[in-house]
């Protein structure tokens, strides 16, 4: 799906054109509350618990509508090695000669859940001396997408299963 803007054009001795940051996003919550009281002699008793789930939807276009990157490699006299001269990136933009592009289009559904609860306990002691106490409790999940796209919780020290393979073709080599 492209993205209505025009491509990401980069050349390396010349500005650049276009833009890379194409994004649709919506932010919207879904809450739920709920809270009890009791009044209970000198006690007034409190309790409550609160839902949240952000989200973050939208359309991330990134490079849809195209990327291409020119950098004079082809205009150069010998293109397999490095040149003094500077690189003539405008001939090739040109001719359309290109050693990259790329293109992308990502669909987020990005969520955070929220939970919370409390407790809690005034006590009025005299007309004019109220002692409270109480505890709260809350839990945000970290950032998760909805159709499991993203990664959360990543293990950094896990072993690669397929390390054993790249070490013995090292070996061999």
């Amino acid at each position: 799906m492209p993205s209505p803007t025009f491509p990401n054009v980069t050349m390396t001795s010349q500005y650049s054109l276009g833009t890379n940051n194409n994004f649709y996003y919506v932010h919207h919550s879904r809450n739920f509350s709920s809270s009890l009281a009791k009044y209970k002699g000198i006690h007034n008793l409190k309790a409550g618990f609160d839902y949240r789930r952000i989200h973050d939807d939208g359309n991330d276009f990134a490079n849809s509508a195209g990327q291409f990157t020119f950098n004079g490699v082809f205009t150069r006299s010998t293109p397999l090695t490095a040149s003094p001269a500077p690189a003539r990136t405008w001939p090739t933009c040109c001719w359309g000669i290109r050693p990259a592009a790329a293109d992308s289009f990502r669909r987020t559904l990005r969520i955070c859940n929220y939970y919370g609860a409390y407790f809690q306990d005034d006590v009025r002691l005299t007309k004019t001396v109220t002692v409270n106490f109480g505890v709260r409790w809350e839990r945000e999940y970290g950032l998760q997408e909805k159709n499991n796209s993203m990664v959360v919780g990543f293990n950094t020290t896990a072993i690669n299963p397929l390390a054993a393979n790249v070490q013995a073709s090292r070996q061999k080599g």
